[in-house]
């Protein structure tokens, strides 16, 4: 949900991602406000727990052999709800900031 959010933020507004580590960058690019066309989507505190998720589900995806650690399973969805929350709250500033640019835009009269 979030990484196709973001992802269509960054192809509307951007180039499109290349390479192995395009999540990442993905999550990057959406702290980077680009003046009078869009603002930073993510804080930092919010990028660098995003982040984290985004390693654990790779992890997660490439553990085949080896079982999960209950402990880092809670902890992950404990960070799972902070980050959904974060989230809405992002969206509902980049929302904000995104009509308040286009108010500013010329008007053709």
């Amino acid at each position: 949900m979030i990484e196709g959010y973001c992802l269509r933020v960054a192809k509307f507004y951007e180039n499109g991602l290349d390479g192995d580590a395009w999540h990442s960058d993905l999550l990057r690019r959406m702290t980077l406000s680009i003046p009078k066309l869009r603002p930073a989507l993510l804080e930092k505190d919010l990028w660098y727990l995003l982040d984290d998720l985004r390693a654990f589900r790779h992890k997660f995806r490439h553990l085949y052999a080896r079982p999960l650690e209950a402990q880092r399973v809670m902890l992950v969805q404990q960070q799972v709800e902070t980050a959904v929350a974060g989230f809405v709250a992002a969206h509902l500033t980049f929302i904000e900031t995104l009509e308040q640019i286009y108010e500013q835009l010329p008007s053709d009269q």
